[in-house]
This record gives C-alpha cells, structure tokens and sequence, in this order.
C-alpha cells in the first residue's frame, strides 16, 4: 500500500494511505465520489457520542440543570452536590468507579 495520488485543494500531494488495489485514498478516488457526497449531506444530522439529537431531551436537560444552578444559589444545595449533580448527565454509563 502506497500513499495517495490525489492532489489536495492546497496544491499539495495527498498524505493519505490508498485503498487496496488502487492509487487513490477514499477522498480522492473517483469511483467513490457519489458515496462522499450521501455521507457529508448527513455531516452534523445524527449527533454523535452519544447525542441521540432529540431537541425534547436537550429542552429537559436545561432545564433541570437551571434548577440545579439556582438551588445552589439559594443555597437549599450544596455547591459540591450541585457540581456532582451537574457533571453526571454527561457521563458514559457504566464510566462511574464505586468504592
């Protein structure tokens, strides 16, 4: 496998490893242009790491959190429980290590 035979937009050689069998990288090669282009119309749609992209969860999440922001404030809790309470719908499940 050698690299790329591609130009990139700079003017430069492509620095990208070629698919086998070929002289181009994904990116550059022919073929693949109409499966390039279907993935970048999806680019930003489907949320990722864990975003499921449903604007209801994200609205509840605020809001919960504006709750937890102004119990602090007001001091009903504590500013270590509220820093806690925050953090934790943004965990990985599973990524909790009890003691």
């Amino acid at each position: 496998m050698g690299n790329c035979s591609g130009i990139t937009e700079a003017g430069g050689r492509c620095r990208a490893i070629a698919i086998s069998g070929s002289d181009y990288c994904h990116a550059h090669h022919p073929d693949r242009a109409d499966a390039r282009r279907r993935s970048a119309s999806k680019g930003g749609k489907r949320g990722g790491r864990g975003r499921g992209g449903s604007a209801v969860e994200v609205t509840e999440l605020k809001s919960q959190l504006s709750d937890l922001y102004a119990a602090v404030l007001d001091g009903t809790t504590e500013p270590k429980v509220g820093a806690v309470a925050a953090r934790s719908p943004m965990c990985e499940p599973g990524s909790w290590i009890l003691s």
